[in-house]
């Protein structure tokens, strides 16, 4: 999951969008911050981060940077791997706003 874009679902549509990135000359990824946590019951693992990402924007053709965070969770599979089975990507935006002061 992606703010501002639709769910991607599946493998087939992680790589559409993953090839679509990584074709973006300005895309630079920094990643910091990592940490992975596994279920005692070892049926589930989560790994966290913090990221930076520089990429061009479609809007308007003008390169942008976004901070955020991400949250992936793994599976362990029948083989002993770990597979990916779902992510979340949430920019953390800009500050809002101060309210006008009142008195």
């Amino acid at each position: 999951m992606f703010h501002g874009l639709p769910n991607v679902k599946g493998p087939d549509e992680d790589l559409v969008l993953s090839q679509q990135q990584f074709a973006d000359p300005a895309l630079q990824l920094v990643i910091s911050n990592e940490a992975v946590d596994v279920a005692a019951s070892g049926d589930m693992a989560v790994f966290m981060a913090h990221y930076v990402m520089t990429y061009t924007d479609p809007a308007t053709s003008q390169t942008a940077t976004e901070e955020g965070n991400w949250v992936v969770g793994y599976k362990p599979q029948p083989d002993g791997s770990w597979k990916l089975t779902w992510g979340v990507v949430s920019d953390i935006g800009p500050a809002p706003a101060a309210a006008p002061a009142t008195n």
